[in-house]
C-alpha cells in the first residue's frame, strides 16, 4: 500500500521538477527534425549549411529566455502564457521586433 501511495505521489511531484525544455536541445532538435521532414517531400531541399543556420536561429530565438514567452497563443481565450502578450501581438508589433533585431545586428558586427 505504501508503495502505491509513493508511486501515486511521485507521478504528480516529479513532472513539476523535471526540465523538459532547453533551447540547445529541445528547440534545436525540433528544428532539425522539421527540416528533415520538409526535405522528405520538398522539391527544393534545405542543405546542411542552411539546416545549421535554422537550428542556430531556433536556439538564438530563445535568448534571452523571456523571448520564449512570445511564442504562445491561445486562440480560444486570445491570451498568451502567464499574462504575457500573445504570439499574435508580438508578431504584429514592428517596434519590438525591430528593436530586438537592431540590437542583435549591432552586437554581431
Amino acid at each position: 500500500m505504501k508503495r502505491t501511495v509513493l508511486l501515486f505521489l511521485a507521478s504528480f511531484l516529479l513532472p513539476g521538477i523535471s526540465l523538459a525544455y532547453e533551447p540547445t536541445t529541445t528547440h534545436a532538435g525540433l528544428s532539425d527534425q522539421i527540416v528533415e521532414f520538409y526535405n522528405l517531400s520538398a522539391r527544393d531541399k534545405i542543405n546542411a549549411a542552411e539546416k545549421e543556420l535554422i537550428t542556430l536561429g531556433s536556439i538564438d530565438e530563445d535568448n534571452p529566455a523571456t523571448r520564449a514567452l512570445n511564442h504562445f497563443y491561445d486562440p480560444i481565450r486570445n491570451i498568451g502564457i502567464n499574462d504575457y502578450r500573445t504570439a499574435k501581438q508580438w508578431a504584429l508589433d514592428p517596434v519590438t521586433i525591430n528593436d530586438y533585431w537592431n540590437k542583435t545586428c549591432r552586437n554581431k558586427k
